[in-house]
């Protein structure tokens, strides 16, 4: 090969790496924007569960934009995944929300996973759960724990629920 076929070679392989690392960048802000859309999400319907720890089902969005169901699952796959979407996704699963299928079960793995946690909201999800057996075999016991430990955290509804299951021992 003479020097300027190495030449336009090297040229055309440059614009090839150019062009994949302007695909990654392109993808990788395309997941940021996922994943920010879906954490926006989360903080809103985090929001309603502080107003009530066991708003109505149709009190929650169940028109969700896009694929944020699939980036909430992802947020939320691993065990370390962030309690908020682990909580959220939860929720979706219980309730069968935007569009998805219903599994309780699973949900209910997810929402205990971010109570354990130390999420306020899915805390007080478990001791409304609990408490009433939706979802869960009723146990007042365990609602009184789970109770106890958003009180701990200053939780005001938390802190009165518990109050109640002391007194009835």
């Amino acid at each position: 090969m003479n020097e300027l076929t190495q030449k336009a070679l090297s040229e055309a392989e440059l614009r090839k790496q150019e062009a994949e690392a302007n695909r990654r960048r392109e993808a990788a802000a395309a997941q940021a924007a996922r994943e920010k859309e879906c954490i926006d999400y989360v903080e809103r319907i985090c929001a309603k569960f502080n107003e009530n720890p066991m708003p109505a089902a149709d009190s929650l969005p169940n028109a969700w934009p896009g694929s944020i169901v699939d980036t909430l699952s992802t947020l939320a796959a691993h065990e370390q995944g962030d309690a908020r979407c682990c909580f959220v996704y939860g929720v979706v699963l219980i309730h069968g929300l935007g569009g998805g299928s219903q599994d309780a079960a699973q949900g209910v793995r997810y929402v205990r996973g971010a109570a354990e946690r130390g999420m306020v909201q899915a805390q007080l999800f478990m001791a409304a759960m609990c408490r009433d057996g939706r979802w869960v075999a009723k146990n007042e016991a365990e609602a009184a724990d789970w109770f106890g430990k958003a009180a701990k955290q200053g939780h005001a509804a938390a802190q009165f629920h518990f109050a109640e299951c002391c007194r009835k021992g």
